[in-house]
């Protein structure tokens, strides 16, 4: 079992043989109690918490008979692990072996989606899209999106942080991938737009389509101008219908759904006989045709050409937040100053990706709160310790990471320098100054960098409680790139763009301030070695700052 803070389990066990003395599931920080026949001949027992179970048990045959005696054996962690525990006077012993480093995670239904948003977000590095260990792997990272070199993508499709295009994938002009995977050969028609969605290989959607928090199956197919709602499953090679709207929670099969009343007996035997024609009438309705037997698909769930049987409905909100799953569905969200990659075999540029879905909640709520806590803060002279406390309370309600909450908190302090917007609450207005700078002229450039050197001097304390690594403060300097590139929507509103010819600058105060460090900085330079040039801009303009701090590192070797 994997030794993970985000675990549930405290564990008992001999230091030295490893035997599994005490398992107890789903604790809770408290009290328990150990007996004293625990110990035995033992010298000392080693009590942990914070363990997650992998799920992967190697075990005898006398387990195997011991689950064929018990009946109400269902679970080996829940069941057979316990009842072993309770008499291990009868000589049966259970070991377990800790893995200190890597990612272990569950591939179940509640975990999958989670599963994919940590591998794309490199929060399982080494074990991600662009290091398989595969030579013949050709998949790229670039400024948060994964594109493979053999993938098409038209240069007007906009891809946000956090998808992935697969292997011979095709994305046409106009579509839109917000948070998606996509697998080998998949293909997205023009002008449709999928959000937070798992394609798996061949799978295909055509023309203005619109998919929502989605996961369509091997091969699985939907018509032009069809509607996925919030929570859909299609299995491997269904088919919706053009024009078709399969609505929330619906999971869809060529697999038929028991009838009541049908043992399963019956049901292995009518679907051994008609598997062959279900299968034979899908593809012909895949390939534009018509069945030569008709089949009785669910035509109300999939279309009148579509091919496929409804399941029971999952229902919208419990596929979308599920509560293992609460962390990734705040990250599919697109936030406002998401950086969203035009991809092609040549060239990528850096347009900003806006997908509106007026069912979702609004996709900057963590930003905003993050934001508003630190006004609150000033406005009302909380200590930053409370302030900290506030905003781990945030964190943990939204599962968030440190460097998230950091992100924002900069974000925040780079927009009090620079006059309010009109979202801001007239209680904050008098925290903005009220005249926009010229950072044309020096005493211009010199201002707005006078500001921000106070604001940092305020609240670096804080920021230093957030950047608890080196990966961190790397993710700063990316959100403070995205932050420059971001425009204006209303004319005379604050614009990110103001700090972009001052970045070296800002960098050199966030050094002095001890918020970066050197090899922080140095890192997010490497990073970008073989970026396109149109992301290495910010790189060039602190040319003159990455040699110093080279210089610097070298004498201080």
């Amino acid at each position: 079992m994997p030794g993970t803070i985000s675990g549930t389990c405290m564990v008992a066990a001999d230091p030295c043989s490893k035997q599994l003395l005490r398992l107890e599931q789903c604790w809770t920080r408290g009290t328990t109690s150990l007996g004293t026949h625990i110990f035995g001949e033992r010298n000392a027992v080693a009590v942990r918490s914070g363990y997650q179970l992998s799920g992967v048990y190697i075990c005898a045959q006398d387990a195997l008979v011991l689950l064929s005696d018990n009946f109400d054996y269902q679970s080996i962690a829940s069941d057979l692990v316990p009842g072993v525990l309770a008499e291990q006077e009868l000589g049966s012993t259970l070991y377990i072996h800790e893995l200190a480093r890597g990612y272990v995670e569950q591939v179940c239904s509640s975990a999958y989606v989670g599963m994919l948003a940590d591998m794309v977000g490199r929060w399982t590095y080494p074990w991600v899209p662009d290091n398989t260990g595969d030579r013949s792997g050709s998949c790229r990272f670039n400024r948060g999106t994964y594109v493979d070199a053999s993938a098409f993508v038209a240069p007007s499709s906009r891809i946000t942080k956090g998808s992935l295009v697969g292997r011979g994938s095709r994305v046409d002009v106009g579509a839109c991938l917000n948070r998606c995977i996509l697998g080998r050969d998949c293909h997205i028609g023009e002008s449709s737009t999928l959000q937070a969605s798992c394609l798996h290989a061949q799978a295909c959607v055509e023309d203005s389509c619109q998919v929502s928090f989605a996961l369509l199956g091997e091969r699985a197919l939907v018509r032009s101008h069809a509607h996925l709602e919030t929570g859909t499953v299609l299995a491997k090679h269904t088919v919706v219908d053009a024009a078709h709207c399969v609505s929330a929670g619906t999971c869809v099969s060529l697999a038929q759904p028991m009838s009541a009343g049908e043992s399963e007996d019956e049901a292995e035997d009518t679907s051994a006989e008609q598997h062959g024609l279900i299968q034979t009438a899908a593809a012909a309705l895949a390939a534009g045709g018509i069945p030569e037997t008709a089949v009785a698909f669910h035509t109300d769930t999939v279309g009148p050409f579509g091919a496929g049987f409804a399941w029971k409905e999952l229902g919208s909100k419990a596929f979308l937040v599920p509560p293992s799953l609460s962390s990734f569905t705040g990250q599919l969200e697109p936030a406002p100053d998401s950086e969203a990659g035009d991809f092609t075999k040549d060239a990528s540029t850096t347009d900003d990706v806006s997908i509106e879905d007026p069912g979702q909640r609004p996709t900057d709520q963590f930003k905003c709160e993050v934001s508003e806590t630190i006004l609150r803060c000033i406005t009302e002279g909380i200590s930053h310790n409370n302030a900290v406390i506030e905003l781990n309370g945030l964190k943990i309600a939204e599962d968030r990471t440190f460097a998230d909450c950091a992100r924002y908190v900069f974000i925040t302090m780079l927009s009090l320098c620079l006059p309010p917007s009109s979202s801001v609450k007239p209680e904050y207005l008098r925290l903005f100054p009220d005249a926009r700078v010229d950072i044309c002229g020096r005493g211009g450039r010199l201002e707005l960098l006078r500001r921000l050197n106070g604001q940092l001097k305020a609240w670096k304390g804080l920021l230093q409680r957030f950047l608890k690594s080196n990966d961190d403060q790397v993710e700063l300097l990316l959100s403070f790139e995205e932050y420059c590139l971001e425009d204006a929507d209303v004319p005379g509103a604050p614009c990110g763009s103001l700090f972009s010819g001052l970045f070296p600058q800002v960098v050199k105060l966030c050094y002095d301030h001890e918020l970066l460090c050197e090899e922080a900085i140095l890192a997010w330079a490497r990073e970008k070695e073989h970026a396109a040039q149109e992301d290495r801009r910010f790189v060039e303009l602190c040319v003159e700052l990455l040699e110093w701090l080279d210089d610097a590192e070298e004498e201080s070797d």
